[in-house]
């Protein structure tokens, strides 16, 4: 499993405070005041560590966790239409081991997410553990709100 580089490891590294960071990688530093030399440390710090930022919970932290939108008729023929945000949609993920009458339960998740205005992405993965391990890490680091 990598290793991911959080908001407070950058704090750390700068030696200042996570609200600091926060505001800088935000791009609101100027507004309240942060010196501009302490702005460059931060990131540059954060690039050279790999730091990247959680969209879900960026989305959640401004607010915009899981907006509600009435469906068009072109959302619902697309599981990820242009639009729709990211923590609106719903993770299913298959490996080459899942049972074949898992998929005869899709026209019915679909459905139910669908009412509930999500979308479903769906990842078919190798029987390896670490690959499906992987997978869903990197759904929830997109700004999946959930996995199945």
């Amino acid at each position: 499993m990598s290793s991911e580089v959080l908001m407070s490891d950058v704090a750390k590294a700068a030696g200042v405070a996570d609200s600091t960071v926060s505001l800088v990688l935000n791009g609101k530093g100027d507004k309240v005041r942060i010196r501009s030399d302490t702005q460059a440390r931060i990131r540059n710090l954060a690039r050279q560590m790999g730091y990247q930022p959680h969209q879900f919970a960026r989305d959640v932290a401004l607010g915009r966790g899981v907006p509600r939108r009435s469906p068009s008729p072109a959302a619902a023929s697309s599981p990820i239409p242009v639009g729709v945000p990211r923590s609106r949609v719903i993770g299913l993920v298959f490996s080459a081991t899942s049972p074949r009458d898992s998929f005869a339960l899709l026209p019915d998740v679909v459905s139910l997410l669908v009412a509930e205005d999500y979308r479903l992405a769906i990842l078919r993965l190798p029987a390896e553990p670490g690959a499906v391990r992987e997978g869903v890490i990197q759904f929830l680091a997109e700004g999946i709100c959930g996995v199945l």
